[in-house]
This record gives structure tokens, C-alpha cells and sequence, in this order.
């Protein structure tokens, strides 16, 4: 969802990445009541959807998949590291928290490497956050839910580091949050997609 934050000098978009169980047909019910309910606490204004996909039927619990992202020039085990980080801070975070992450992996799917993105949640204190995340990164339960999720056959899956790790609010079931300054309302309002986008993106998930 997109919203624009109110009564500020900049015009500062967020984008927040939550779960909802919805009827694909009555999708804007559904959105709209989560909208204003984030409105409300968070003094923003919604402006629309940026995205549709589908996660894990398990929902926000940890080691659950939460989104994906494919990078196919990234076909090697050299150029998937350009992705991997080794520099994280949790200066937010309480002595226990819900880590959102995103864990790098290189894909082999009928003789094509491919690099792939994945989100997903850990509960941790922030002294043990790493281990639990690399922990959780080479499950086979977790690993076959990539495969199982996964739009390719994927022949073999290789971790190859975590990207980036955070301390996130739960509330809402939002897993992941972006902010931006923009010049201009027209700008920020491009990230927002058109009934006819929302549409083809419903189309290709049912």
C-alpha cells in the first residue's frame, strides 16, 4: 500500500508490504478497511495499491515466505554476492523483537542460474538475530517452500548470504515498510497502479 504522510513540509511517501486473507473479487473491501485503519495510527494518507502477491499460508510467522524478488542477470555465485550485506544495525530494537530479512539465494532451474530474493520473519533477541537468521535460511521446510512457491522448477537452491535484516512492527500485519521523499504529489502517486494493473495482476493469481 501507498500512503503520504500529512501535514508535513515534504511530501514523504511509505510504502508498506502487509498480509491480508481477501476474497480476490471484494480485494478493495478488504484494502480499504487495512488502509484506514493505518491511516488513522499512523496520521497518513492512502493513496493506493503498489503491488498483489501471494505468500505463505501460514501468514506472518517465522520462517513463513513473504515475498520474493528475481534477478536473472545475477547467474553466478559471484554476481549473487553483490547483494549479500554484512552490516546491520538494530539501534531500535528491544532486547527481543520480530526481524523482518531477506536471504540470497542462487537458483538452477533446467540448466539456467538465476539469483532470487526472499522475505521472511524471525523472532529473536538482537544478540542471536544472525545466527537464527542463517539458521532458519538453510531449513528444508523453508527451502521447499521456495521450490513449492516458486513460478520455475527449481532444480537446486544455494544460500548465499542475507541481504539485509531489520526490527519490524508487526502491527497491522505489515512485514515491511520503505520511505521517500518526493517532489511532487504527481510523482509519488505513479507508484500507485491503475484498476486495469490490479486487475492483470488478479487474473494471472487466480
Amino acid at each position: 500500500m501507498v500512503f503520504k504522510e500529512k501535514e508535513t513540509q515534504v511530501i514523504k511517501g511509505i510504502l508498506k508490504s502487509l498480509v491480508l486473507d481477501v476474497d480476490l473479487k471484494n480485494i478493495d473491501k478488504f484494502v480499504i478497511d487495512s488502509a484506514k485503519k493505518i491511516e488513522k495510527y499512523y496520521n497518513y494518507r492512502y493513496l493506493g495499491i503498489n503491488d498483489i502477491f501471494v505468500v505463505s499460508k501460514k501468514g506472518i510467522k517465522e520462517a513463513s515466505l513473504l515475498g520474493r524478488t528475481t534477478f536473472y542477470d545475477l547467474d553466478s555465485t559471484a554476481k549473487s554476492k553483490s547483494l549479500v550485506s554484512n552490516d546491520f544495525s538494530f539501534n531500535d530494537a528491544t532486547d527481543h523483537n520480530t526481524f523482518n530479512c531477506s536471504l540470497i539465494y542462487l537458483c538452477e532451474s533446467n540448466n539456467e542460474k538465476f539469483t532470487i530474493s526472499v522475505i521472511s520473519v524471525v523472532n529473536s533477541t538482537v544478540e542471536n538475530v544472525i545466527d537464527k537468521v542463517i539458521s532458519i535460511s538453510k531449513q528444508p521446510s523453508f527451502l521447499n517452500e521456495i521450490k513449492n512457491n516458486s513460478i520455475h522448477e527449481i532444480n537446486k537452491l544455494n544460500f548465499i548470504g542475507i541481504e539485509d535484516i531489520c526490527d519490524v512492527d508487526l502491527r497491522f500485519n505489515i512485514f515491511q515498510s520503505f520511505y521517500s521523499d518526493f517532489d511532487t504529489i504527481e510523482i509519488l502517486e505513479q507508484e500507485v497502479l491503475s484498476k486495469e494493473e490490479i486487475n492483470e495482476i488478479i487474473e494471472d493469481i487466480e
